[in-house]
């Protein structure tokens, strides 16, 4: 489905990605019991990957949907599951020096990095209304940044910049390989990709680290199902929904993350972070109205069903 597609049943779609949403903010909310159980990023770097590849196949296969791409198609998909594995490692790591919250909320600074990126790339217009939700985006950050960098270490917030740097990367590239493509078969060869890349650094250096107990391998296994049931919802609501309105759901993630490392990690919700994840949040949500605004369904060719 493409942005210009007409969506078939939205609010269907919106809640499918407020599913997913949830899926992935409560999937990071069982890392600190992996680590804790002398799990390490390696780990579930190699587990998700490992064990989300036959989940996707198998989704393709019962939904009849075709895997294989031609030779350029296929290595652009498996350089950018790579890329992505790298992704996945940096913002993991990243949770071991500073607070999952926080990292949540710089990652999602990667919208901003994309119009950006678009800016310098593409030509594309840096109108008045994405010029006040970057502006409120920074602000919140740098109140959410406001804190003791004797307690919180400045490589955790390094790393958390680096993911939102290559997740912004990839968003632009598979936007353009999906306008002609399926996602269901570009997330299946990214798998292979990540886990041709995590299994011979991962395996052969030794890094890997799992989990002692049951609680550390259930973990393990919750982070990989929940990635897994996230990532099928998120397909879902862009079939559903369209891309637009999916993205919109998915910024949720912010608030889920938030809420949840309170609740159940005793992270701090100070009124500053609370405003300053406000702030990131309005700011991401409106610059996917403004997007998803400038989108017109296309009108059907003649003949066209």
């Amino acid at each position: 489905m493409t942005e210009t597609d007409s969506p078939a049943r939205p609010w269907l779609g919106f809640f499918c990605g407020l599913g997913a949403a949830l899926c992935f903010s409560s999937g990071v909310m069982l890392s600190p019991t992996v680590f804790a159980n002398g799990g390490n990023a390696p780990a579930i770097v190699t587990a998700r990957l490992a064990l989300l590849l036959p989940i996707f196949l198998g989704y393709a296969y019962l939904a009849r949907r075709p895997v294989a791409l031609p030779f350029r198609a296929r290595l652009f998909a498996l350089s950018l599951g790579a890329i992505t594995a790298c992704q996945t490692l940096a913002i993991f790591t990243s949770y071991r020096y500073i607070p999952i919250s926080l990292a949540t909320l710089i990652e999602y600074s990667y919208p901003l990095l994309t119009l950006l990126a678009m800016r310098a790339l593409y030509g594309e217009a840096l109108t008045w209304g994405r010029l006040v939700a970057f502006a409120a985006a920074i602000t919140g950050i740098w109140l959410a940044l406001r804190v003791d960098f004797a307690e919180i270490h400045p490589l955790g917030i390094a790393l958390a910049f680096t993911s939102a740097l290559i997740v912004g990367s990839r968003m632009i590239a598979s936007g353009r390989f999906l306008r002609t493509s399926d996602p269901v078969r570009l997330l299946i060869h990214m798998q292979m990709g990540g886990l041709a890349v995590a299994l011979p650094v991962f395996g052969l250096s030794g890094s890997i680290a799992l989990p002692d107990g049951a609680a550390g391998i259930g973990a393990l296994l919750g982070m990989s199902a929940l990635s897994g049931t996230g990532t099928l919802l998120s397909l879902t609501a862009i079939k559903l929904a369209g891309p637009s309105r999916t993205a919109m759901a998915q910024t949720g993630e912010v608030v889920f993350t938030v809420g949840l490392a309170a609740l159940l990690l005793g992270e701090s919700l100070t009124p500053q972070k609370f405003l300053g994840a406000g702030l990131v949040l309005t700011a991401v949500l409106g610059l996917q109205f403004l997007r998803a605004k400038g989108v017109r369904p296309a009108r059907p060719a003649d003949g066209e069903l």
